[in-house]
């Protein structure tokens, strides 16, 4: 079975991702773009139960690859339970933007104004953008609602994906190309989460002028 170790690896990269911004943010989070404590607090926890679904994913492939079964079953579940939560979180977002226009229309006014090549040029592509920062960029441009409404249904997918691939462990082994399709699937959805966090990073504040002696 491919190695689970890529799985805590796309976590700590992507993490990493925004580690050089003023207001530091893992995954889909608003950072510094709105004073909106409920916001802020909706995305903080959504993030944090995102990446423990995440984990246990991890923890109950290496219990596959321990041959603990069983264990890796009951993780799967966990994952799932962390999922919802983050799902939940993720839609009071649509929720509380769906119901404040000057709200949503802040952030729009935000994402309009955001220099989306010089933070393409900050994260250092090899080559084009991948199709997934394209996709969050586009998302981003058609507004907050558009953008944060994705991410419920992001998570959503990932859910069912981990629950068909868990749900018969117990019986079986997965195959390669079981794993390696969910593998993938992790690694696009922590990557999408991470480029929304960079999009709504803002800029470290210059520090303030020396006073002349």
């Amino acid at each position: 079975m491919i190695t689970h170790a890529f799985v805590r690896l796309g976590i700590i990269s992507m993490v990493l991702l925004v580690g050089s911004t003023r207001l530091f943010g893992s995954w889909a989070q608003l950072n510094g773009a709105t004073d909106d404590e409920v916001l802020r607090n909706a995305t903080n926890q959504g993030s944090v139960f995102f990446l423990a679904g995440i984990n246990q994913i991890h923890d109950g492939m290496s219990m596959v690859d321990l041959g603990q079964l069983e264990l890796a079953k009951g993780m799967g579940e966990e994952a799932q339970r962390y999922f919802n939560a983050a799902r939940e979180q993720f839609q009071s977002v649509s929720n509380r933007l769906r119901g404040s226009p000057d709200l949503q229309r802040a952030l729009d006014t935000y994402l309009r104004q955001v220099r989306y090549e010089e933070k393409a040029a900050a994260l250092a592509f090899a080559e084009e953008p991948p199709p997934v920062w394209i996709a969050v960029r586009r998302a981003a441009l058609s507004g907050a609602f558009e953008l944060f409404g994705s991410i419920p249904v992001r998570i959503s997918a990932l859910a069912k994906h981990s629950a068909m691939f868990f749900g018969s462990v117990a019986e079986r082994r997965p195959t390669a190309q079981e794993t390696a399709l969910l593998l993938h699937d992790i690694a696009t959805s922590l990557e999408f989460g991470a480029y929304v966090s960079v999009v709504f990073a803002t800029p470290p504040t210059p520090p303030p002028p020396e006073r002349p002696d």
